[in-house]
């Protein structure tokens, strides 16, 4: 599972030359689909093919093009960790797969720029959480979604305490790992004084990989852990709500079942503020529905909150030159035409603002976008 962050939605953002392949494909959780998955992604790659072709690539070029892409069929580390979903990205000199927690509806876009509106939701302000599994034989991350969690690993930091403390203190560690109840004082001591070590490891490697986020965070483990977490932690988004218990046993799924009523509340809560903001906004001058009007204001960072569908797009041609205003509505296959949609929630992101996206219903006033303005 990977990790999709605002910098990588500003990398994908970059200007290319040439076709730009975007492709999203709903793949298997289980090691049993992944030669399913395999069959799958091949079959796309033949799309891929074709579609470049028909848009005037000629064959030896277009197989060229997607050989990075072939390349994953054979690469087993790759497949060896699946997730509900595989998000790629394709252009000249340049190629990116995500493995994401997002069961994708399968789909293809080929056009002057990467097609990013799929990922939105990872990064909305009503969808992402972390959850943080603590025992003292490991910890664990998963980074999640309303549509379930996928492990990570915190970087720099070991998995297992006692990969963490040196030898010494691993000698006591051995001897004392059951609490409570077992032990003489002096290893709980030693005990505590690992964990006290450990635990601001585990805390700083979560602040360089949350380092542009502000995403809840639950955690969960026995309650004598939970209250030495608590004492290390100085991640602004760590939730009261927690998880107790001895989860080490626990897969994703059921995981996922007891930490999302702590987060969907919450979550729920700032989509309801935002629809709420916009609404008092909207008569005043400062929210609009139009969709060249936020484009131009996503660019120039003036939205504060925008609400989009997930599912509508509108295309046009983006001059930034000219503070990105909409030079004329296009059709999705002419050069330079973007999706209006994408352009204006990727640019919101990217200068600080939240993004909201609905399934499938209108943001405001049967409109399938809109946006409030910074004072």
């Amino acid at each position: 599972m990977d990790i999709f962050t605002n910098r990588d939605l500003e990398l994908l953002t970059q200007e290319r030359t040439g076709m730009c392949v975007s492709l999203f494909l709903r793949t298997g959780v289980t090691g049993s689909q992944v030669q399913q998955d395999s069959i799958n992604f091949n079959n796309m790659l033949a799309a891929i093919q074709e579609e470049l072709v028909a848009l005037g690539m000629d064959r030896p070029a277009a197989r060229n093009f997607i050989k990075p892409a072939r390349a994953l069929l054979s690469d087993n580390a790759f497949w060896q960790f699946p997730s509900k979903g595989l998000a790629l990205f394709l252009a000249e000199g340049f190629f990116r797969p995500y493995r994401l927690p997002i069961a994708f509806d399968d789909m293809l876009v080929v056009a002057g720029r990467f097609h990013l509106k799929p990922l939105l939701t990872l990064l909305a302000g009503d969808s992402e959480y972390y959850l943080l599994v603590l025992s003292q034989s490991k910890i664990r991350l998963f980074h999640g979604s309303r549509f379930g969690l996928a492990k990570v690993n915190v970087p720099g930091v070991p998995e297992a305490m006692k990969e963490a403390v040196s030898q010494e203190q691993n000698e006591a560690f051995q001897q004392y790992q059951v609490r409570p109840g077992k032990g003489t004082p002096r290893d709980e001591r030693r005990d505590d004084e690992n964990i006290s070590r450990y635990f601001p490891q585990v805390n700083e490697g979560l602040h360089g990989l949350l380092r542009d986020k502000s995403s809840p965070l639950v955690i969960a483990g026995v309650e004598y852990l939970l209250s030495l977490y608590r004492q290390a932690n100085t991640y602004p988004g760590l939730l009261p709500g927690e998880i107790k218990g001895n989860l080490d046993a626990l897969r994703a799924e059921a995981l996922h079942e007891k930490a999302w009523p702590l987060v969907e509340p919450l979550l729920r809560r700032r989509r309801e503020e935002a629809q709420e903001e916009l609404q008092r906004m909207i008569s005043t001058g400062k929210a609009s529905t139009s969709a060249p009007e936020i484009v131009s204001a996503s660019y120039q960072g003036r939205v504060s909150i925008l609400l989009v569908s997930g599912r509508r797009h509108e295309w046009g041609k983006v001059d930034r030159s000219k503070g990105a205003t909409v030079s004329h509505l296009c059709r999705r296959e002419e050069e330079g035409c973007e999706d209006l949609y994408d352009f204006a929630a990727v640019h919101t992101l990217l200068k600080g603002g939240k993004v909201y996206v609905l399934e499938g219903d209108p943001a405001a006033k049967g409109a399938p976008i809109a946006a409030v303005f910074r004072h």
